[in-house]
């Protein structure tokens, strides 16, 4: 049982346990004294706080370590308690198991001390392990070797790139590429730096082929594509642009009797055919 030093446990000795002790103070287990055995200190609800063996050897078992504590030695009859237990007999023995006490042949081995549920989970891992290298590591035939560098016409690329914005839906991307092609050829058209804007581009592209300024900055930089025909027709207007300050440019290049540049359209469009 348990001792809760609540109240002081007086002396009832029984047997060879005697103290000079009256009373204790302390907290700790109790014992009870086995059949044919008699020799209890200090009663408690469920047994002794002190017991007393007399055989083989005279041994005293005392439930509480307080008895003999510096901070609680000074409680009641702890002292004088502490004192009579230990000098019962003219040799004490004070024994304090630890771990080198166990023998060397029943300390346990790894496997004793491992669950039993450790060497199946380590044998599972280790084959998901090798599966998923072999999963990983598999081949789908022999490598083929081509000889590089790989020459693609240009065609093929901007074919391909086109079938991507198409299914991405990528309308303001397909028009970026082809307004930012439009204005660098613009500008080493009309003889304007690398570091011009786009808006000085559309300005100077704007007089040279007679167009409203504003109509010429809504196809090359501000108008977005609303869908698939308006993104056709604003590439319509880019290429007509572009024809127009190239024969504004090179007057000569046209005839009075040849046909107008391609895509041609109104210098004043109305907007139904923006």
């Amino acid at each position: 049982g348990a001792i809760r030093p609540t109240t002081p446990l007086t002396a009832h000795c029984t047997g060879d346990a005697t103290t000079s002790a009256r009373r204790i103070l302390v907290e700790g287990s109790s014992y009870r004294a086995g059949d044919g055995l008699r020799g209890g200190c200090f009663p408690t609800a469920d047994g002794y706080a002190m017991l007393s063996l007399p055989s083989p050897r005279h041994t005293t078992i005392v439930g509480s370590a307080e008895l003999f504590e510096n901070g609680s030695i000074g409680r009641a009859d702890n002292a004088a308690a502490a004192i009579g237990v230990a000098g019962e007999t003219p040799t004490l023995v004070w024994y304090l198991p630890t771990v080198a006490d166990v023998p060397a042949a029943s300390r346990p081995t790894l496997a004793a001390l491992t669950p039993g549920w450790v060497t199946p989970t380590a044998l599972l891992l280790i084959a998901t392990a090798l599966a998923a290298i072999a999963w990983r590591g598999r081949r789908f035939g022999p490598l083929v070797t081509e000889a590089l560098p790989v020459t693609a016409r240009s065609n093929e690329t901007l074919e391909g790139r086109a079938r991507l914005y198409r299914l991405a839906s990528a309308r303001g991307h397909a028009l970026e590429s082809l307004r930012i092609g439009t204005l660098g050829r613009l500008a080493a058209r009309l003889g304007l730096p690398e570091t011009a804007s786009a808006a000085e581009v559309a300005d100077a592209a704007a007089a040279a082929a007679g167009q409203d300024p504003g109509r010429v900055r809504a196809t090359l930089i501000g108008e977005a594509p609303g869908g698939d025909a308006h993104l056709v027709r604003l590439s319509e207007r880019l290429a007509s642009l572009e024809a127009r300050v190239a024969a504004a440019l090179r007057p000569e290049a046209f005839s009075a009797n040849a046909a107008p540049p391609p895509h041609t359209e109104p210098t004043q469009p109305t907007e139904g055919n923006a």
